[in-house]
């Protein structure tokens, strides 16, 4: 089953214009106009991302994404918004681990990176669940070529958690 791209929105020309930029940039997303149509996707299909309104009729997006979570844990989500509040921040961070939080109208080049950032996130994620090592490391290298503050950040943390896992006699 392949990775797929949910987009959640109660306004359909939302969800036509999201389908538009994603589709020049070669990446085809799945659709749904409310939470309910959103969590039989969720059932039905591998989601890799989820990028969801917060304002819709019945649920809430941070509601829909905490249900997410709860299904498909692997999930990354994204919640987007054109009422940006600090308590609504809080609320997606702190309850529904969001992995970004984006305003509409938003700029279409960082609409496609945020998904592709998260996307590669999706990825790690599961290589760490198969245990695919090879996957991991160049996953990791690739992220720290984009920031270079955090070079050789993630081998460290690796080292230290194995002499900590060696030391209690986990390894």
């Amino acid at each position: 089953m392949a990775e797929e791209i949910l987009f959640v929105d109660d306004e359909e020309y939302i969800l036509e214009i999201a389908s538009q930029i994603f589709m020049e940039s070669g990446i085809e997303i799945l659709t749904a106009r409310n939470a309910a149509e959103a969590l039989d996707v969720v059932r039905t299909h591998e989601i890799a991302v989820l990028v969801s309104d917060n304002h819709m009729p019945g649920m809430r997006g941070i509601d829909l994404l905490s249900r997410v979570k709860a299904l498909s844990p692997e999930t990354v989500k994204i919640l987007m918004t054109g009422f940006a509040d600090l308590e609504t921040a809080l609320e997606a961070i702190n309850r529904v681990e969001v992995f970004r939080f984006i305003v509409k109208p938003w700029e279409n080049t960082q609409l496609v990176g945020l998904v592709e950032d998260a996307l590669k996130r999706y990825r790690l994620i599961k290589s760490i669940i198969r245990g695919d090592e090879n996957t991991m490391r160049s996953l990791v290298h690739a992220l720290e070529l984009k920031d270079p503050y955090t070079r050789g950040h993630s081998e460290r943390v690796a080292r230290y958690a194995l002499l900590i896992a060696r030391h209690l006699g986990l390894v």
